[in-house]
């Protein structure tokens, strides 16, 4: 399910969340690739959790309950400004790997070469990558 169709859901606060509702998931890890926020969908609720492949959250604040102190996860509703804070991720995400890239196919060694040895083409083909990324993040908003 794409965010968009998450926010029209229209839910305000985890209270109205039921069964069959998608909501996002979130890892207090977040430096790491799971930190960003994932959709999921909600299998059953109770009076006081939300039930999702059989982990349980709290329904005051979306912790996880159970879960490890250093590494557990929550339940967030889905708002505009976390869609762009995702958005913006991917795309730190996919303009690294296309750093990455650049410099592997230039042969720069890390440390001891520079950008200046990209051919023009690279630096071509990363920009038209680039600006596909900037465009999808300005269509979303």
């Amino acid at each position: 399910m794409q965010l968009e169709e998450i926010l029209a859901q229209g839910l305000t606060s985890l209270d109205q969340v039921q069964a069959g509702h998608w909501v996002l998931i979130s890892s207090s890890r977040s430096y790491s690739y799971y930190g960003t926020p994932k959709p999921v969908q909600v299998d059953r609720v109770t009076k006081t959790q939300i039930i999702i492949n059989n982990t349980r959250y709290s329904r005051d604040g979306g912790q996880e309950i159970g879960g490890s102190k250093y590494a557990s996860n929550r339940v967030q509703l889905c708002t505009p400004e976390l869609i762009l804070d995702i958005k913006i991720d991917h795309a730190k995400r996919t303009l690294r790997a296309m750093a990455e890239k650049v410099n592997r196919e230039a042969g720069i060694v890390a440390g001891n070469a520079s950008v200046t040895q990209a051919t023009l083409d690279q630096v071509t083909q990363a920009y038209n990558q680039l600006s596909a990324v900037l465009a999808t993040l300005g269509g979303g908003k």
